[in-house]
């Protein structure tokens, strides 16, 4: 639904799917200007060529893989909505203490890998 409505604001939104026939549902039925298989082992690669420009906007559902191969395309000033990160929940602690481990993974990759990377190529004098 965040897909359909972005697209129905003008966004260029890309979808992602399990398999070919819900890409091509999600193409041709809902108008979304693609859609990439989160199964591919070239998923990274393969976001990063439908989105060259970058990434602005972002609704998070799944995490894990997905997740990895977004974060690295943020453009500066980016806005992610966290709905829930379900590849998580299989974690040791059975789910239990799920809203904290999101908090600490998101807070960790997105200094790690997004701003990390920023304040290193900037000069600090």
């Amino acid at each position: 639904m965040a897909g359909q409505l972005a697209k129905q604001r003008g966004a260029r939104v890309i979808g992602i799917a399990p398999r070919d026939g819900k890409c091509k549902f999600v193409t041709h039925e809902l108008d979304f200007d693609a859609c990439l298989s989160h199964l591919s082992p070239s998923l990274s690669a393969d976001l990063a060529a439908v989105c060259q420009a970058g990434i602005d906007v972002y609704f998070e559902n799944v995490g894990g893989e997905v997740f990895e191969a977004v974060l690295p395309l943020f453009n500066q000033a980016a806005r992610m909505t966290i709905c829930d990160l379900i590849a998580r929940y299989g974690d040791e602690d059975g789910g239990v203490h799920r809203r904290a481990a999101q908090r600490t993974y998101l807070r960790d990759r997105f200094f790690d890998q997004a701003l990390g990377s920023r304040l290193a190529n900037r000069d600090c004098n």
